[in-house]
């Protein structure tokens, strides 16, 4: 399984060489294509081939790259790497309205779960009282207890003042995080043959990502968790050393059906659950589960 997530902060000079990726700095450093994962490009002066970029896309290696704020503005991935891509495609036309109900509402309660079990985490007030609105979540989330538990679970966690509209670097550091996962959850539907536009909950007809943004929300959490823990910043930019911690997040355990798993790792199984839910017409969907935050020891 690749494990590793190459992040190119200084103008570098990128070639393939003998099935190795070779990052030419002042230093030049080699890694294994097999190896890799992810590659993020934050340096705009950052030299790569079409070579490059097309054997990403057909190896699956998920390449982010970023803007002139060195925020993630996009993603490359592969386009044909599933092979009943029309199976999968018309199952998400025909999907049954019951079903996306039933599934947006386990992704509902989950995602509070997670909030909760951050502030569980963190020790601070307010899981048992999200614990127990996951408890009254409906078909749908018709009462719309995500947006409830949103509000509570943001003041609890950055406290009174906090919005999520202000434009400081708590949310600076967020958005980057989320960014990095929405760019993860994208790449295994795309493996999995779903169209990412096609979204359970989410319908905006401009979102090319519906259904990434759909699956992402269990995983919103543990961003959060990470933001939390991260050193004060005065300059309310995001710091290279900032950017580093939130894209390692991609090694970082998370719980699935009981076995600790990678992020990336963890999302694709999520992914592959997705998948079966929509073939069979059933909800097998099997969602990720919040844990301490800790590097994935590879054996």
């Amino acid at each position: 399984m690749a494990y590793r997530n190459i992040f190119i902060s200084s103008s570098s000079k990128l070639s393939l060489k003998n099935r190795q990726l070779i990052v030419k700095t002042q230093e030049e450093y080699s890694f294994p294509l097999e190896d890799i994962s992810t590659i993020l490009i934050e340096n705009n002066q950052t030299n790569l081939t079409s070579s490059i970029l097309s054997y990403c896309a057909d190896n699956g290696i998920l390449v982010y790259f970023c803007d002139d704020k060195h925020l993630p503005c996009g993603v490359l991935t592969g386009y044909n790497n599933h092979s009943r891509k029309l199976k999968i495609l018309q199952s998400q036309i025909n999907l049954k309205l019951t079903l996306k109900k039933h599934l947006w509402k386990e992704i509902v309660i989950r995602k509070i779960e997670n909030q909760a079990k951050v502030l569980y985490l963190l020790g601070l007030n307010g899981s048992d009282e999200l614990n127990l609105i996951s408890k009254k979540v409906k078909l749908d989330d018709e009462d719309n207890m995500e947006a409830v538990c949103a509000s509570k679970y943001f003041k609890y966690l950055f406290g009174n003042e906090f919005s999520r509209r202000y434009d400081d670097i708590t949310n600076a550091r967020l958005n980057y995080g989320y960014a990095i996962i929405r760019g993860l959850v994208c790449r295994s539907l795309v493996v999995y043959g779903f169209e990412p536009s096609l979204g359970i909950h989410h319908k905006n007809q401009l979102n090319s990502f519906n259904l990434a943004d759909d699956i992402m929300e269990i995983f919103r959490p543990m961003v959060d968790l990470c933001v939390y823990n991260m050193e004060e910043n005065i300059t309310d930019k995001l710091t290279t050393k900032d950017k580093q911690i939130l894209y390692n997040l991609i090694n970082c355990d998370i719980l699935f059906d009981n076995q600790k798993h990678p992020l990336s790792y963890a999302i694709e199984k999520t992914v592959q659950t997705l998948q079966a839910s929509y073939l069979s017409e059933k909800n097998n969907l099997k969602l990720c589960k919040i844990i301490p935050l800790a590097q994935h020891q590879y054996e």
